[in-house]
């Protein structure tokens, strides 16, 4: 992604000052790095509207995963520009960044040539996170899936060399376009055989829990979330875009475990997607509880300090998922525990300055039905048509339910602005 507007293409029907014009390139190139650190598209939509007007530009915006469309001044007179990029990912500390370079020249502490210069820095810096934390989080966060499924000592551990695998492939394959296309496929083909060769050697394996835990990182269940908040919100462009996004990536993978399956049975081993209910020692799981959001703050490179509130948001999220779940069942569950999540979340960032969004993504990462995607399409790819539409609705009920509890947090209690 480049740090300048040069490539940004405009079509002008009416002159612009240079206090305009210096004001539209700040709005273009925040608009370009928030959406290139995952911003979803009404929120995105909503932070560049707000920062316009303080500015006292009349601007409009249309943003999809791909592409974002900007015109500026009255309707039948307007300056356009349109710019294409690359859907983003997640990166929380550069995204707090953003937000409070915004801040400063909404105050008028920068001026907007001075706001692009700062955003063209943080753009250019490097990841907080070297490679050998992001495959340790990888690692971390697969142990604690394990554990959370039941799991016991023996499927902790697999899961934790499967974790790393995935962890390493994910900082090779992900450094350049032409083969972070094809990490999800590839990804899930060595999870399954190496899942299958440990389920040979350890019988007592549980092959479908370390499966999708060595994967967790990967299954897009905080993309489907998102899909279906846009869609909520009224973003039928993007909400669609990012929902086909969504069910191609749970596609790949579960094409990778598939073929890695039939290859792994070639090694005598069978895989079984099924799951024996166990109880997880309260023990591991407080350990799992404790390090999860810790480890899904690390992968979305929030900053050193805000990984405590990551984890305070996480632990009540889930503690209120499973009150709501004990309660009123799954699908509530998950509505009581986003509720609590983004109202924490809204109330920090009142408090402390900061977007709500830094602890809301990995705070909710802990509810969204991603493993019960996963196993939907599992189940169809082994001829269980029946089973996996079932287990595909009632992930779209969980997801809907959580998308239930981020709106009416924010209309309870809303965040101090749109990020």
């Amino acid at each position: 992604m480049g740090s300048s507007v040069s490539n940004i293409r405009y079509f002008e029907a009416r002159p612009s000052s240079v206090e305009e014009k210096s004001g539209q390139a700040f709005v273009l190139e925040l608009g370009r790095a928030l959406h290139s650190y995952g911003t979803p598209a009404h929120q995105l939509e909503d932070a560049l509207m707000r920062v316009s007007k303080q500015l006292g530009l009349d601007g409009q915006f249309l943003t999809t995963p791909t592409s974002i469309t900007a015109a500026f001044g009255p309707i039948g007179n307007q300056q356009m520009a349109m710019m294409r990029v690359d859907p983003g990912v997640a990166e929380l500390g550069k995204l707090a960044e953003l937000d409070a370079i915004a801040s400063k020249v909404l105050r008028a502490e920068l001026t907007p040539d001075q706001g692009s210069e700062q955003i063209a820095k943080i753009v250019s810096n490097p990841k907080r996170f070297g490679p050998k934390t992001i495959v340790a989080a990888h690692t971390i966060s697969s142990m604690c899936t394990a554990a959370f499924f039941g799991g016991h000592l023996l499927d902790v551990s697999a899961a934790a060399l499967i974790g790393t695998v995935v962890g390493m492939m994910a900082v090779v394959l992900y450094k350049k376009p032409e083969t972070s296309r094809v990490m999800e496929p590839l990804a899930a083909l060595a999870t399954a055989i190496l899942a299958g060769i440990l389920g040979a050697l350890f019988p007592s394996m549980t092959v479908y829990v370390i499966t999708i835990a060595g994967l967790i990182a990967l299954v897009p269940g905080l993309t489907l979330t998102l899909a279906m908040t846009e869609l909520a919100t009224r973003n039928l462009v993007s909400g669609t875009a990012r929902l086909m996004s969504a069910a191609l990536i749970f596609l790949e993978l579960g094409f990778g475990v598939a073929l890695g399956q039939k290859l792994a049975a070639l090694l005598s081993s069978e895989f079984h997607f099924t799951v024996t209910p166990t109880n997880v020692p309260l023990a591991a799981e407080i350990i799992a509880l404790g390090a999860l959001p810790l480890a899904f703050g690390v992968l979305f490179q929030a900053r050193a300090r805000d990984l405590f509130p990551i984890l305070v948001a996480g632990i009540f999220g889930f503690i209120g998922a499973r009150a709501g779940a004990s309660l009123f069942g799954a699908q509530l569950g998950a509505f009581f525990g986003a509720l609590v999540v983004a109202s924490f979340s809204n109330i920090m960032a009142r408090t402390l300055d900061r977007p709500a969004s830094v602890l809301l993504v990995p705070g909710i990462l802990l509810l969204v039905p991603g493993s019960i995607g996963f196993k939907s399409m599992t189940a169809m790819l082994s001829a269980d048509v029946i089973g996996g539409v079932e287990t595909a609705f009632s992930m779209i009920l969980i997801a809907m339910a959580i998308v239930a509890g981020l709106l009416l947090a924010n209309l309870l209690i809303p965040a101090r602005r749109a990020l």
